[in-house]
């Protein structure tokens, strides 16, 4: 409905309310009036009946009178004074009577006039206050359509560019990947010179870290839409984090750093989406590897306990200060003010992915002693 038909609407209804109002007011004099006139006609009769036994009774007693004896001139006369005083009486009274009647009628007048004004007042306040309100509502109701002509523009807008990330950017930069690989595979043949392979390696390094990025932001878009879904099957934890330490152990060695692993002997298995778990994996070891100094170590290590996987990533690099911890794990939150590498997704997405295996990612970290991260999940679902 427009708003010029909802103020048509509201304006007839108001139109009607007043006609309804008119109508009401002229029922309720005339209802008045005819109850006045016919108390008064109620009220001349008894004292047209009153007046007429009255007279009745004055001239029985007459009568009875004048049987006993002659009425003489002095008694004619003292009736007829009598007379004369009752019918002045009778006189008075009947002014009264319209006296009253007409300061009554005065006074009920003037009650339901004020009755009146009071409504009219009280009707008109209210529909100020009802025209206000629709001024405000009106106001509210062009700024949230304002608003959500917006909202649709930026989600188109948000769309079209996941649109181009998961598509226009994600499978040319995937090539570039492949044929770096490719490239890199070919390095035995002696094709290439050291240096060529170090831009090789270079160009590989920065398309994988550019997918990584296209990856986080699909699955941040895939977290606000409550789509961000989880494969669960049988895994075994310790390939989990070796297949981790073969895509980190060339980074680490270039930065003359130590990564190692303390793993169980035997398999662990538990119930996960394996490719998720590492995921989260990935992201902190190479979180340490970004904030660990040249000649620094990562330890990660993994161990059973109370029905839980628990998966430790611990360095001695740079820290937290205590007053941050509690943020990083929001979304677009840089650790470190300088590190521009990343767009701050990968621990909020890293959290979330724990939080649908029902488990709990903490960390524990000092400035200048270095990080701890560590989260559990349940063995079995």
């Amino acid at each position: 409905m427009s708003l010029e038909t909802e103020a048509n609407l509201f304006k007839a209804e108001r139109e009607n309310t007043d006609k309804s109002l008119i109508a009401e007011r002229a029922k309720a004099t005339h209802s008045l009036d005819t109850a006045n006139i016919k108390s008064q006609f109620q009220t001349d009769e008894i004292v047209k009946d009153e007046r007429f036994i009255a007279d009745q009774q004055m001239a029985s007693s007459r009568a009875d009178h004048d049987d006993h004896r002659e009425a003489g001139a002095h008694l004619v006369a003292e009736r007829r004074q009598a007379d004369r005083a009752t019918g002045l009486e009778r006189l008075r009274m009947d002014e009264t009577i319209l006296a009253e009647r007409k300061s009554a009628a005065k006074l009920v007048a003037k009650v339901l006039e004020q009755e009146r004004i009071a409504t009219d007042r009280s009707l008109l306040v209210e529909r100020t206050t009802t025209d206000e309100e629709c001024v405000t509502s009106s106001k509210l109701l062009k700024e949230e359509v304002a608003l959500h002509k917006k909202t649709q523009v930026t989600l188109t807008s948000r769309e079209e560019l996941l649109a181009i990330v998961s598509h226009d950017l994600k499978n040319p930069i995937g090539a570039i990947s492949a044929y770096a690989n490719l490239i890199l595979d070919d390095e035995a043949g002696g094709g290439l010179g050291p240096e060529h392979i170090r831009f090789v390696k270079a160009i590989k390094r920065n398309s994988d870290m550019s997918l990584r990025l296209i990856s986080d932001l699909l699955d941040l878009e895939r977290i606000a839409q409550d789509k961000l879904t989880m494969s669960f099957a049988k895994a075994d934890a310790k390939e989990i984090i070796s297949s981790a330490l073969d895509i980190f152990a060339p980074l680490a060695a270039e930065k003359n750093i130590r990564l190692a692993a303390d793993l169980p002997s035997v398999p662990l298995e538990l119930e996960c989406d394996r490719d998720r778990i590492l995921q989260v994996i990935s992201n902190l070891i190479g979180n340490a590897l970004k904030f660990t100094p040249e000649g620094g170590a990562i330890d990660i290590s993994l161990r059973e306990h109370n029905g839980m996987v628990e998966f430790i990533v611990k360095d001695d690099g740079v820290g937290i200060q205590k007053d941050k911890q509690g943020d990083i794990f929001g979304r677009f939150v840089q650790i470190h003010s300088k590190d521009k590498t990343g767009l701050g997704l990968g621990l909020h997405i890293a959290k979330t992915i724990v939080e649908l295996h029902a488990g709990v990612l903490a960390i524990d970290s000092d400035v200048g002693k270095g990080s701890k991260f560590y989260f559990a999940i349940p063995k079995g679902r």
